[in-house]
């Protein structure tokens, strides 16, 4: 899948000190609702446990991407953040 990166989800990642390795690795391996228009992927705790017993070396390495939550719509990455809290709801700032 080739993803594009919006310049307002640039300037988070460079704010929110995120790196494209771990969007990737929030993309490929988290889990995905579909809000709107827009499909999040969040890498929380529970896929992490998940990895823990599956194979335990990918799990030591999607550690950094834990609570990461990726926002993409029509192939672009139009924001992204992070927090614990992995209750995916429609928000405000999206519309």
């Amino acid at each position: 899948m080739l993803i594009t990166i919006h310049p307002h989800a640039k300037t988070r990642m460079a704010q929110r000190g995120i790196c494209l390795d771990q969007i990737k690795k929030v993309v490929t391996y988290g889990r995905k609702k579909h809000i709107r228009k827009a499909a999040v992927f969040f890498l929380g705790t529970k896929e992490l446990r998940y990895f823990r017993i599956m194979d335990p070396d990918l799990e030591l390495a999607l550690r950094d991407s834990k609570n990461i939550h990726v926002v993409i719509e029509d192939s672009c990455v139009k924001t992204v953040y992070r927090n614990a809290n992995p209750n995916l709801k429609e928000h405000a700032w999206y519309g």
